[in-house]
């Protein structure tokens, strides 16, 4: 599989184009597009492919390897990596401090427990599916 087909850059969005591919890879690692072992292209050729900076793309690929997403193998090879003990723990901790955060602003903007939790279901089962945000 070519991984640069799967990634789309917008590039007139207000989402820098690193957060763009860190976010793609981190979507095409969950659903299964991308799998563990799987080896990345570079950085240099991940950039050719999609007509953008090479440090564009090597700071993505920098930022997946500190979040423990990728790792290098001895070949000098990019991989997807199985998530650790520490990686999910600190995920955990931050997802927690996230969440606590949006509930309290969708209780500050009026909206109930039960429409808080319809919402999460919703981008859990299809996160790509906007969601409706009536009260």
């Amino acid at each position: 599989m070519q991984t640069g087909v799967f990634l789309k850059i917008e590039f007139n969005s207000d989402i820098p184009l690193y957060q763009q591919i860190r976010d793609q890879i981190v979507a095409a690692i969950a659903d299964g597009t991308l799998k563990e072992g799987q080896i990345i292209p570079s950085a240099r050729s991940m950039a050719k492919n999609l007509g953008i900076n090479y440090h564009t793309v090597n700071k993505s690929y920098n930022i997946l390897a500190l979040e423990g997403f990728i790792t290098m193998n001895s070949k000098k090879q990019l991989l997807v990596k199985p998530a650790s003990g520490a990686q999910v723990k600190r995920f955990l901790d931050d997802w927690s401090s996230v969440e606590v955060s949006l509930i309290n602003e969708a209780k500050a903007m009026g909206f109930e427990a039960e429409k808080i939790m319809e919402i999460f279901k919703k981008l859990v089962y299809s996160p790509s599916t906007p969601h409706d945000s009536s009260r």
